[in-house]
């Protein structure tokens, strides 16, 4: 009895142990089940928080862009400074304006303050460039300098130099003047940083009528204290005076002073290196003797040349008397008046035609290098 009891305990107890191994599987399985659910729910929850982030980002770029547009549309930053573009596009609903601006004419003299100039007259002197500028000032949306600052060729500040500009509205396009930037390769560079779009104008004229133009004064001076009309051409150039510079030995008549007629004569090498730092379509050249004879013409391919609307149609000719200027009326903008007085140049040299030969065959091979880097040829020295 005693082996059977001791027999069946010993069953019992077996039976107990593998029970209890069972359940201790089970239970490691869950825990097991529990870890991986776990880990699983700790990737999903990183998993989202990169979408959330991703997304705010997303948001964050299209409300900067959004900004960053309508500033640029409704205030472009060359008209204010960025503290006042800071200012005015704070808020987009305050930002709209309560009038289209672009409805109200350039010239109603409304919105009026300077502006950058987007166009340059870089030369050359004395071959009537101020004539070409005031018939262009004469447009309705052309906005151009009276007074030379030399912010290119001197020491003038910027903020100086910006504040002699003309006043002018938003739809106007402002004009400047250097006339001798274009003999400046400096001047040029500083130009380029100052705005590399900015559209190049050069007015030409014959060698020997600026060099003329370059010996005398203006009618209205001391030297000149009446109009054009009182002198023969002979009488209103000194040729001996001009004599004296031009040769290096004024008494034997001999040897002509090439570094003073170069520099006043040879256009091609200034204009190589003009084009060397602007692209050609940046570039236009306008002969004055051309601009006189065809001002309708030439008006309307500067106008082209600049983007503004053209007033080529002419509906009137005022010619003045006393002062020797024809009057120009166009149907758009108002009336401009230039010098019409031709340099006649076989009459300048009357007593000198061998003067005007030997300066004629001085220019001519700068002339012809000229015409054949620029494909076109200009009416000189005859």
């Amino acid at each position: 009895v005693e082996n059977m009891a001791s027999t069946g305990n010993t069953a019992d107890v077996d039976i107990t142990e593998d029970n209890g191994n069972k359940r201790g599987a089970t239970t490691g399985k869950s825990i097991y089940c529990q870890r991986i659910q776990a880990l699983r729910r700790m990737r999903a929850i990183e998993s989202n928080k990169g979408l959330i982030t991703a997304f705010a980002i997303l948001c964050s770029l299209v409300v900067m862009v959004t900004y960053l547009e309508t500033s640029r549309m409704l205030l472009p930053t060359k008209v204010v400074s960025t503290r006042e573009l800071r200012t005015l596009t704070s808020g987009f609903t305050n930002d709209l304006p309560s009038k289209d601006t672009k409805e109200q004419p350039a010239w109603t003299g409304q919105f009026l303050r300077p502006h950058r100039p987007r166009a340059l007259f870089v030369g050359f002197s004395h071959c009537g460039g101020r004539d070409i500028l005031s018939t262009l000032a004469s447009h309705p949306e052309v906005a151009a300098s009276k007074k030379e600052m030399k912010y290119f060729t001197g020491n003038t500040t910027l903020k100086r130099y910006l504040s002699h500009m003309p006043p002018s509205s938003e739809n106007q396009l402002t004009i400047d003047i250097c006339w001798t930037c274009i003999t400046n390769r400096t001047s040029l560079k500083k130009i380029k940083s100052f705005d590399k779009t900015m559209k190049i104008i050069i007015v030409v004229c014959d060698p020997i009528s600026r060099l003329l133009s370059s010996q005398v004064g203006a009618p209205g001076t001391k030297l000149f204290p009446t109009s054009y009309l009182q002198y023969t051409h002979h009488q209103f150039y000194d040729i001996e005076s001009l004599k004296s510079k031009i040769f290096v030995n004024y008494s034997l008549l001999n040897n002509l002073n090439a570094e003073l007629l170069t520099r006043n004569g040879d256009y091609f090498r200034h204009i190589v290196d003009l084009l060397e730092i602007f692209p050609r379509k940046q570039v236009f050249v306008i002969e004055r003797e051309r601009f006189r004879k065809n001002i309708v013409s030439e008006l309307f391919k500067l106008h082209n040349f600049l983007g503004v609307n053209s007033q080529s149609e002419l509906y009137g000719l005022d010619y003045n008397k006393d002062k020797d200027t024809m009057c120009y009326n166009f149907t758009v903008g108002t009336s401009t008046c230039i010098d019409v007085m031709p340099q006649n140049l076989t009459e300048v040299f009357t007593a000198e035609p061998g003067l005007l030969n030997s300066l004629k065959q001085f220019f001519k091979p700068f002339n012809r290098r000229l015409f054949l880097y620029l494909g076109i040829k200009y009416d000189w020295s005859r």
